[in-house]
């Protein structure tokens, strides 16, 4: 349930903090004063997106406060995997900048609009005028069948989507092979010269590296051998690893006679033994080096031609191995391919089989949720004034009948679908998009609101104008019904009808004031009376007669 709002430096509002009840509450004021603001600044607390151009004129920010008082498993569930503390009051705040620093907070724990928006939905629903459009459009139909039983319907949603994801993988593997076979029919030729240009050599980059080094030696023979004859004469010249030896033992000596001297042993005895290891080595290279003219003349052509391969390809050597691997596979493909694209076939003919299953089974959910909406949807206009409304929700039953045609396959099904509709005796069913009238879309709307809320665990619901192009008796049974759903979950009716302001337990008006040459938006409770004469200006115009205000008071005692 929403508690409280507060807004500062929102489109025509300075600054306003409004605490909110349960039951029903009618927000009421002239055209302009605010009243949709309020709920624009609700919307973007419930994770709508925002623009600059909300920011009031000649402030650089504006902030949004909400809290609501919550009860919910779905909310507890996203608070926990995000890792923000769970309240019995939720905190939300949102920040909007002209430097474009906006911020999100919950329970004070900075976070993203992507969360706020997944909690949001299960806080509150606002329903604008624009929802009311939605049921000219059957675009929106299955969304809206889909959510009368949420979690039935993404059940069968995510087992058909995953077997979607299988499908359409199958089908872009057999769609690949068939581009491959058809580019590959045209580089064939290509490709088993270039393999058997490339079987020549032996791409292998510490083969490489190794013959390199072999070059280097080769090259610079007479230098390497006089460096190493120099270093085996330093050695035997001055015995080196001989008086190494020597200073070892007047070391071992020393440690002996204190332990201060022990790690100096050690370290000193590492080098002794190293010492004589490098020396044997040295010696053995300078002993065994060789200089053999033809084989440096065939290493450095074995080299030549590697690199003027390299450059023909313009790749380096562990590409070329990867070519020749790619190039082994694609030929061996092309000697296969029948057997492949068979394979291919196969696999996406499985698929659709499973796919198509889904999708019937998805279909066969949303008819059974249909006639569960169509007979409560009956009943509740029956209430709201359409007694003789005949609704029926219409399937398509075609089913896709090429495996490997995807087009039939969206995210949501294989399922076209239209609402029907006739609201007089003896007239023929139609399609609702084109026959029902403004007065009789929002009370359908208001009826598709009252059965759908009885699924959803909401805590508040908004009405922005669901009364428009109603009156009289009609507008009564509206009333009654709003104040109906307000035993259900907390409403807030934005309105300008009579006989629904005074049916609810609370009203907040707003108005536009001037002050300093700024207009701003005022918010205010009223009391009994002042109900009285808000509903009588409502009946007769800003300056009300005697008799618009006993007909206000009746409406109010009666409601």
């Amino acid at each position: 349930m929403l508690k409280r709002l507060k807004v500062e430096h929102f489109a025509i509002i300075d600054a306003i903090d409004v605490t909110f009840h349960d039951g029903m509450t009618v927000m009421t004021g002239e055209t302009g004063a605010g009243k949709s603001i309020l709920i624009d600044a609700l919307s973007l607390l419930l994770g709508d997106r925002a623009n600059q151009d909300m920011i009031r004129s000649g402030e650089n920010s504006a902030f949004l406060h909400a809290e609501f008082e919550v009860d919910s498993d779905e909310i507890k569930f996203i608070l926990k995997q995000e890792d923000i503390d769970y309240r019995d009051t939720l905190t939300i705040e949102r920040t909007l900048s002209n430097d474009n620093k906006n911020k999100v907070e919950i329970n004070e724990q900075t976070t993203t609009l992507q969360i706020l928006k997944k909690i949001g939905k299960h806080l509150a629903d606002v329903h604008s005028q624009f929802d009311t459009q939605r049921l000219i459009n059957p675009g929106n139909y299955l969304a809206m069948i889909d959510g009368f039983k949420k979690s039935l319907a993404e059940r069968h949603r995510n087992d058909y989507r995953t077997s979607l994801s299988v499908y359409q993988e199958k089908m872009k593997a057999y769609l690949d092979l068939k581009n491959r076979q058809k580019n590959l029919e045209d580089k064939l030729e290509m490709y088993h010269y270039q393999l058997e240009e490339l079987n020549r050599f032996e791409f292998d980059p510490d083969r490489e590296k190794e013959r390199n080094e072999q070059i280097n030696l080769l090259e610079n023979f007479d230098s390497v051998y006089q460096e190493l004859e120099s270093i085996r004469r330093i050695f035997d010249e001055f015995e080196l690893t001989d008086k190494t030896y020597q200073v070892l033992g007047s070391i071992r000596k020393l440690s002996e006679m204190t332990d201060e001297f022990s790690e100096i042993r050690s370290r000193f005895n590492d080098i002794y033994y190293e010492m004589d290891d490098l020396e044997k080595e040295l010696i053995d290279k300078a002993e065994n080096i060789n200089f053999d003219p033809n084989e440096l003349s065939s290493l450095q052509e074995e080299s030549f031609r590697l690199e003027r391969i390299k450059e023909k390809y313009n790749k380096s050597t562990e590409e070329l191995a990867e070519y020749k691997t790619y190039l082994n596979k694609s030929i061996n493909e092309a000697t296969h391919y029948d057997d492949l694209l068979e394979e291919a076939k196969t696999a996406v003919k499985i698929a659709y089989e499973d796919l198509l299953k889904k999708a019937l089974s998805l279909r066969q959910m949303r008819k059974e949720v249909g006639k569960r909406i169509t007979h409560e949807l009956t009943e509740v206009l029956d209430d709201l004034v359409l007694p003789d409304t005949q609704f029926e929700i219409v399937f398509s039953d075609e089913t896709p009948q090429d495996p490997f045609d995807q087009s039939a396959f969206t995210q949501d099904g294989i399922d076209q679908v239209d609402f029907l509709i006739s609201t007089n005796v003896g007239e023929p069913l139609k399609p609702l998009s084109k026959t029902a009238s403004g007065g009789e879309m929002s009370r359908i709307m208001l009826a598709f609101k009252t059965i759908f809320l009885r699924g959803q665990q909401l805590s508040t619901i908004i009405f922005d104008e669901i009364d428009t192009g109603i009156s009289g008796h009609v507008a009564k049974e509206i009333a009654k019904k709003i104040k109906e759903i307000s035993r259900m979950i907390q409403v807030i009716s934005i309105t300008h009808n009579p006989q629904v302001v005074a049916t609810g337990t609370h009203h907040i008006r707003v108005r536009k004031i001037t002050r300093r040459k700024r207009t701003n938006a005022h918010v205010a409770y009223l009391d009994f009376n002042e109900r009285i004469e808000e509903i009588a200006k409502m009946i007769s115009g800003e300056s009300p007669s005697d008799s618009s205000m006993e007909s206000a008071k009746e409406l109010l005692l009666d409601a």
